[in-house]
């Protein structure tokens, strides 16, 4: 009887210091630790009022805040942001250790678009929280309307009714 007792008391004392040894572990290191993180400053890049149909270049900083290397798989244009926003240059297009930084460069092309517009770039990694991190870019489109040019077809007068001899 005291051995089961011993016993007992042996497996209850493990799992005791094996919660006290999980909930410190949790405590000690927030979710993701082990993960590659992205994170993007500023996520939403704000242009402002636009009055010019020049293109407008702007800079996105990505960062992994992780503890494992982020690899960035691709940069594209969101669905129907593909004439309006373009990547100019990502230098470190495949990897980020720890800790480290990038920039994308981009070029928001204002044409042919008219008040409030907001364009995204999706960036592609291996996060597994966040496969997809979407850039967004706002501005407000005040451009004046296209000069129209009047291409209406012109009419001769009507000729005189032909009379036969």
């Amino acid at each position: 009887m005291k051995r089961i007792a011993e016993f007992l008391c042996y497996i209850s004392f493990c799992t005791l210091l094996l919660s006290a040894l999980y909930f410190i572990w949790r405590g000690c290191f927030p979710y993701g630790y082990w993960l590659p993180v992205i994170a993007g400053e500023p996520v939403i890049f704000d242009i402002g009022l636009v009055k010019t149909d020049a293109p407008i270049s702007g800079t996105f900083r990505v960062k992994n805040i992780g503890n494992r290397p982020l690899l960035i798989e691709g940069i594209e244009p969101v669905c129907g942001s593909g004439g309006f926003i373009q990547v100019v240059s990502f230098p470190n297009i495949t990897m980020l250790r720890p800790d480290e930084t990038g920039s994308i460069v981009f070029s928001f092309h204002p044409a042919r678009l008219q008040g409030h517009v907001q364009k995204k770039l999706a960036i592609k990694s291996n996060d597994p929280l966040t496969p997809i991190f979407l850039l967004s870019v706002r501005a407000l489109v005040d451009l004046p309307p296209p000069v129209i040019e009047d291409r209406s077809p012109t009419f001769a007068p009507p000729l005189a009714p032909m009379l036969p001899p």
